[in-house]
């Protein structure tokens, strides 16, 4: 009696798995492009396979791809036998952009097909188009100028998929210019003036339809002027120091010990210049202007300051001291 019951479970339980793995599983395999690299606007070919993992016929059925989550195309499939695959494609003019894109491919958009596994139907792959950004600009044009006089610069790029490009510069005063889309390759003149001297870098990059945009360029003009900046000793002066610190007001400069020359210097400075006996000690190209003069003096003795700015003018300042130092 036993014996006939186990024989019975056991063959319910080999009907029951049966049935089961005889049904047929439709999966999709794969989806790629053809080609495997496209530009915007290229024809491409969408390809996938649909293959029967299941160990039945499956009958009928109809595929369908979706393009961004629109159908664009539903293909019928009049059946397919365990293990077989079947090839599938769409072609389609890609979008004229460099954005991802979602393919989505469904092997059985009906449910036409009873199948043991019904979570492999779909399959959803991203691509996009390539684009390489143009190289780096060339930029040609003066390297000196003077305040409000309008210079020429000339300007090229070349986008190595002969894209059109539009050209981004920055003058280094605050102003910026676009300009209009141009061949690749094609020479622009741009001019511009500044109405302040310095040095000025120019920073240009070039920019293709899709957006890629290449390293900048720079250039550097210096714009000179004829005014020269402003430049004071403000320490020491007219007083009694004493190591480094102001006693009170005199109407000559005498020190003890240690001192900070400190100026103060205005009007595009480049750097600032200091001299003791009209020999040169320290140079300071950052503000505040200072130099601690420490050395082993007595008697009296010269403080010169001398004041650049990028044009190459200058001031000075001098100041004539007592100092001891010992």
């Amino acid at each position: 009696m036993k014996l006939s019951l186990t024989i019975l479970i056991l063959s319910l339980l080999g009907s029951l798995f049966g049935s089961v793995a005889s049904q047929p599983d439709l999966k999709i395999a794969e989806i790629y492009t053809v080609p495997t690299e496209f530009r915007p606007n290229e024809n491409v070919t969408i390809k996938f396979r649909v293959v029967n993992i299941g160990n039945n016929f499956s009958g009928d059925f109809y595929t369908a791809i979706y393009f961004d989550g629109k159908k664009v195309k539903e293909i019928y499939c009049d059946g397919l036998q365990p293990y077989q695959l079947i090839k599938m494609n769409y072609s389609l003019i890609w979008p004229d952009d460099v954005f991802t894109h979602e393919i989505k491919c469904f092997a059985d958009i009906y449910n036409n097909v009873s199948e043991s596994n019904e979570g492999n139907n779909i399959k959803i792959e991203f691509f996009n188009a390539t684009n390489m950004p143009p190289l780096v600009p060339t930029i040609i044009g003066p390297k000196e100028g003077e305040i409000g006089k309008e210079y020429e610069f000339r300007i090229s790029s070349i986008d190595p998929e002969n894209d059109p490009i539009f050209y981004f510069i920055k003058w280094g005063d605050g102003n910026v210019t676009k300009t209009e889309y141009k061949k690749s390759g094609e020479e622009i003149i741009v001019k511009h003036a500044w109405y302040k001297g310095g040095r000025y870098k120019i920073l240009v990059k070039a920019i293709d339809k899709y957006k890629a945009s290449s390293k900048w360029a720079e250039k550097e003009i210096i714009i000179k002027d004829n005014i020269p900046p402003k430049v004071i000793i403000a320490k020491p002066r007219d007083g009694i120091y004493v190591f480094d610190r102001k006693i009170f007001p005199y109407f000559a400069t005498i020190v003890f010990g240690k001192i900070t020359i400190e100026a103060i210097a205005i009007n595009g400075v480049e750097k600032v210049e200091f001299y003791i006996d009209n020999l040169l000690r320290h140079t300071s190209f950052e503000c505040p202007y200072k130099w601690i003069w420490d050395e082993t003096v007595f008697g009296i003795h010269k403080i010169c300051v001398k004041a650049y700015d990028i044009a190459g003018n200058f001031a000075i300042d001098e100041e004539t001291v007592w100092i001891a130092n010992l």
